[in-house]
């Protein structure tokens, strides 16, 4: 997601490729806020404001909200990266078999973008888009990875979040008039807006050869 200097990641690439776009556009004013949160044994954690814990989710007119959460202004791609390294450092990681450096959350970095049209005044429309940029935690099996305590308890979470999310995104590709559960995790609800509606996803998978031979 993140990658290197030399060989910058996905979420570098895409911060640049927003800032050289928005410069490109005539007549329009633009605003940009970031926020950077992680799900967390199915609590909400803030990224941007470390010991803010626990975030309630709160539902307006169909859209959800993170209640308390901390949003900042940025207006260059090196500020967003400076609020990201920021939230990596208080992020959930642990050691597992499988990995010396394991996420132990899903985390969502959002930008919203707000563009108006500077000669319609305060009553003009403003348009508001939004980003989530995903790093989820890999699923886990317990064989394979050794948990026990702590570890147990995060994996077997991640586990269900991401079990949900595969069944609403199922639900969703089958293109029926059904009832889709976001409500299942934190992780759906949260994600409602990009995963239904007029939004477009894009999931990016890294899979591991270590169990390619392996049949059960």
């Amino acid at each position: 997601m993140m990658g290197s200097q030399d060989d910058p990641g996905i979420i570098p690439m895409t911060i640049h490729y927003i800032f050289e776009a928005l410069n490109q556009v005539q007549g329009h004013e633009f605003l940009l806020r970031a926020s950077y949160i992680e799900i967390y044994n199915e609590k909400v954690n803030d990224l941007l404001e470390k010991g803010k814990t626990g975030l309630k989710l709160c539902e307006v007119e169909g859209n959800v909200f993170i209640s308390g959460l901390k949003e900042e202004v940025v207006h260059t791609p090196d500020k967003i990266m400076q609020l990201m390294k920021r939230g990596e450092n208080i992020r959930h990681i642990g050691e597992t078999n499988m990995n010396e450096i394991s996420s132990r959350s899903h985390a969502i970095f959002r930008i919203i973008i707000e563009s108006r049209v500077p000669h319609e005044g305060e009553d003009g429309a403003v348009q508001v888009s939004h980003l989530n940029m995903v790093d989820l935690a890999g699923s886990e099996r317990v064989d394979q990875i050794g948990s026990k305590g702590d570890r147990l308890k995060e994996g077997c979470s991640i586990n269900r979040s991401l079990f949900m999310l595969s069944h609403v995104i199922s639900q969703l590709s089958e293109g029926q008039d059904q009832y889709v559960n976001f409500r299942g995790s934190k992780l759906t609800r949260i994600l409602q807006s990009s995963l239904g509606g007029n939004a477009h996803t894009a999931i990016i998978c890294a899979v591991t050869p270590a169990s390619v031979v392996e049949t059960s």
